[in-house]
């Protein structure tokens, strides 16, 4: 290893990203305001975070299109499994020097994470945006359709970029980064780099039960926005016989069970089941859904409680219970047999008692005032979702010795601290 601080923060980097999967395209700004001075600097800038990176053939892929008025592929995620090869790609990019249409790019780009394209949606993918000004068309319908096929946004604006869209085209302010210029992406790399060594939360390994409102306060346009909900939940999950298995059980005056957890073995199977009409209506008996989904996560139903594998009932309603007496008695019931309730609530939903059927526990309550919204709040309510597929791990202590050296300056010791934070999480 190198002697010096500068050895220390490479040395972490390929530590961290040792055991990484996933998709990682670059979707790069190649218009005209970008001399050909800084065009070579966002070269060299994603040289450097692709060399942090593990490429190989099942471990990191990586992509590339350039954008301008225009758009062009420079290569696809499949073509290359060699770092040096990608690196000469990326050397022989030639610039567009056009307009900046950022959301007809972020468009085209998506069907390259698509597996009939070389993308492999069943892991992590990422797009990583550069662009150095304002988008002249709009950003926020393409990037939320991108976002919603599991693809992870981050965007980044130098010199003149427009913070608000980039805002819009990750969804979140965390992965947003703001540059003045592009001599400053060279500070940016080690923490790029890291940033794209963190493991997603892919949930692995649970039983996971949709239990769905489908009362009469509901119509189709709004039953269309609940599919699209489960969906985003399917879509960030690995299924599989020994890996993730869904149900869905929709209720009104009466529960129905659409599919069970042992039907269906793949995302794609699990997608096309959810029904793409809206079930029966009536009234809203959350109280008697709840006691009627507990059978599903038995054997027979295909639950494997017995495997210790976590078992989740998520219920989405948009109203108060008809009868909400029974809420307390049906949920705590299913939290006695170890099934963890998550509440959501759209619109009408009564937040006192989404918060009887979670126990108390108002990390597993999210909430929406529309229907629109409830399409993207997987994005907030991830985490806590991981977080309850973890299964019970044995406890223990750890200690970090972080190395404070003279050798080591501020921003490597910010590295340092950044990998800290990402192992922590990981625990």
């Amino acid at each position: 290893m190198e002697k010096g601080g500068r050895g220390t923060a490479v040395a972490l980097e390929k530590v961290a990203c040792k055991d990484v999967q996933g998709d990682i395209c670059f979707l790069v700004d190649g218009s005209e305001s970008i001399s050909k001075s800084d065009f070579i600097k966002m070269k060299e800038f994603m040289k450097a975070v692709i060399s942090k990176s593990a490429i190989e053939q099942n471990k990191v892929h990586v992509g590339l299109m350039q954008f301008s008025t225009d758009n062009r592929l420079e290569f696809p995620l499949n073509r290359y499994y060699n770092r040096d090869e990608i690196l000469k790609a990326i050397d022989d990019m030639e610039q567009l020097d056009q307009g900046t249409l950022t959301g007809k790019a972020l468009t085209k780009v998506s069907q390259y994470f698509d597996k009939t394209n070389g993308g492999r949606p069943d892991i992590s993918q990422r797009l990583i945006v550069i662009t150095d000004g304002e988008a002249k068309d709009e950003v926020i319908g393409p990037a939320e359709a991108l976002r919603k096929k599991g693809v992870v946004v981050y965007a980044i604006g130098v010199v003149d970029a427009n913070t608000t869209q980039l805002v819009d085209i990750s969804g979140s302010t965390d992965r947003v980064y703001s540059e003045k210029n592009f001599d400053a992406l060279k500070d940016l790399e080690s923490n790029m780099a890291l940033e794209l060594c963190r493991k997603d939360c892919t949930i692995n390994n649970a039983d996971v039960i949709f239990l769905v409102d489908s009362s009469k306060s509901i119509d189709d346009t709004e039953y269309g926005s609940m599919r699209i909900f489960m969906e985003s939940i399917v879509k960030q999950t690995t299924v599989g016989k020994d890996m993730t298995r869904f149900g869905l059980i929709s209720y009104s005056d009466q529960p129905q069970s659409h599919f069970s957890l042992h039907d269906y073995d793949s995302k794609r199977k699990v997608l096309a089941a959810l029904p793409k009409k809206k079930p029966a209506e009536g009234d809203t008996h959350t109280g008697e859904a709840l006691q009627f989904s507990l059978q599903y996560f038995n054997a027979a139903h295909g639950g494997r409680k017995a495997l210790n594998v976590p078992q989740i009932l998520m219920v989405i309603t948009d109203g108060a219970a008809t009868n909400p007496y029974i809420l307390k008695e049906h949920s705590d019931a299913l939290r006695d047999n170890g099934i963890i309730v998550i509440s959501v609530g759209v619109k009408e939903a009564n937040i006192d008692q989404l918060e009887t059927m979670a126990g108390g526990d108002k990390s597993k309550v999210f909430f929406v005032d529309n229907f629109k919204a409830l399409e993207t709040l997987y994005e907030n309510m991830s985490s806590a979702f991981c977080k309850s597929t973890k299964p019970a791990c044995k406890s223990g202590d750890f200690v970090f010795l972080l190395d404070r050296s003279s050798s080591i300056d501020e921003g490597e010791h910010d590295i340092m601290k950044k990998l800290h934070d990402n192992i922590s999480q990981q625990l």
